[in-house]
């Protein structure tokens, strides 16, 4: 990899400069499918199947860099050769991230290439595949550190065992706002509305939309997203789990969570927290919220949460005693894994841009849930597509999701 001057002493410098191999660093690359999938939801690649090491031509280069790195240039005097190699693309990402000028603080006894790589080390910029020209998941894989510092994405909080992860909780829930989510996808609240006032049969009970953005990498095996809305309940489920020896890694995702409010039964709801009127009895309330989503080592930890919110985090009776702040008769949790006690339902995803809408429904309504959405995203002309996926979720939100059935 590096052009050998024939000095012992470069030999060392070089050493010690890049602890005896470039690719040797901190940082781990995610798994394929895992960085695969991200760059697709955020449409930076078209297809998260294709090949992960197909090579990569400048063209190829240029057009995924554009596509991760909005309102960043790729830098046409920092292409030294119609033949892309690593060096040349790490050279481009060095630029977007404000870092160039930082390569020549190297020694001069470093040509320019050493002095690249020496700073990509660095800046933990590392490619893990041989071959004359960079892969495709390489390039992925530092351009989502690039997107990391360059706060376009934004990693999980830490480890349940981290000094900090509690002041991290509270900070990321107080950050989330109702208005950022409105602001930016105003298309996919119209969809979420239009879908509670005409999907008919109570089939759709409401819906959260979430930033793909926001979705740290953990393994989709091993990860379960609980949702909840109150502080106290995030700071104490921290606790629960500290205590109780969970050896888990933690983070805390905004999302607005919508549903229709019957007034007649629940009374006023605050003004606040009205996104639409449907009727004179019905209106669409939302509000900024959250996903914990913790990533699990084992199915042995994953199968002991539940039986944690059974016992300390869901409530069975007026009386709350012995449990966490804010405990829900009908929590929800799930995860892509078939769990003992879990149940099955449809996941239906209305995706626009790198936002999402999001609403589990029972399985025999999945196929009607989603016509509908197909009818209603039509009609809005806008861009959009629908998917679903199975999930495993708790028996109390079935039990919910069956009991708002009107047919």
């Amino acid at each position: 990899m590096f052009k050998k001057k024939g000095l012992i002493i470069l030999s060392l410098v070089l050493l010690i400069l890049l602890a005896g191999n470039y690719n040797v660093s901190a940082y781990h690359p995610y798994d394929q499918d895992t960085i695969m999938i991200y760059f697709y939801r955020i449409g930076v690649i078209e297809d998260w199947e294709m090949d992960p090491l197909t090579e990569l031509e400048w063209e190829d280069f240029e057009e995924i860099f554009t596509a991760a790195l909005p309102g960043h240039e790729f830098n046409e005097e920092l292409v030294t050769s119609t033949y892309l190699d690593n060096v040349q693309l790490i050279a481009q990402i060095i630029n977007a991230v404000d870092q160039e000028e930082f390569i020549y603080t190297f020694s001069d006894n470093l040509n320019r290439e050493q002095k690249i790589l020496a700073t990509a080390d660095i800046l933990e910029l590392n490619f893990y595949h041989d071959g004359p020209r960079p892969v495709l998941v390489d390039a992925l894989n530092m351009l989502l550190k690039a997107r990391v510092d360059l706060g376009l994405y934004i990693p999980y909080l830490g480890h349940i065992n981290d000094y900090d992860i509690y002041q991290a909780s509270r900070l990321k829930r107080e950050s989330i706002n109702k208005d950022d989510f409105q602001n930016a996808v105003p298309e996919l609240f119209e969809v979420g509305v239009k879908g509670l006032d005409t999907i008919p049969g109570g089939t759709f009970t409401g819906y959260n939309i979430k930033d793909y953005n926001e979705n740290p990498l953990f393994d989709p095996e091993f990860k379960i997203r609980y949702d909840h809305g109150n502080m106290g309940h995030l700071l104490q489920m921290v606790s629960l789990l500290r205590r109780d020896n969970f050896y888990v890694d933690w983070d805390v995702k905004g999302r607005i969570s919508s549903y229709v409010h019957h007034i007649d039964q629940w009374g006023e709801p605050s003004p606040e927290s009205i996104i639409a009127e449907i009727d004179d009895n019905r209106v669409v309330v939302g509000s900024a919220s959250y996903d914990i989503l913790i990533e699990f080592p084992n199915l042995s930890q994953m199968e002991r949460f539940k039986v944690l919110v059974d016992d300390f985090a869901r409530r069975k009776q007026e009386d709350t005693s012995g449990l966490i702040r804010s405990p829900y008769y009908a929590p929800v949790y799930g995860t892509i894994t078939s769990l003992p006690g879990y149940e099955e339902v449809i996941g239906v995803r209305v995706n626009h841009g790198h936002y999402y809408l999001q609403s589990y429904v029972l399985v025999e309504y999945a196929e009607q849930v989603v016509e509908e959405l197909e009818r209603i995203t039509e009609e809005l002309a806008g861009d959009f597509t629908i998917e679903t996926e199975t999930y495993y979720v708790n028996p109390e939100f079935v039990n919910y999701l069956r009991d708002n059935l009107t047919d």
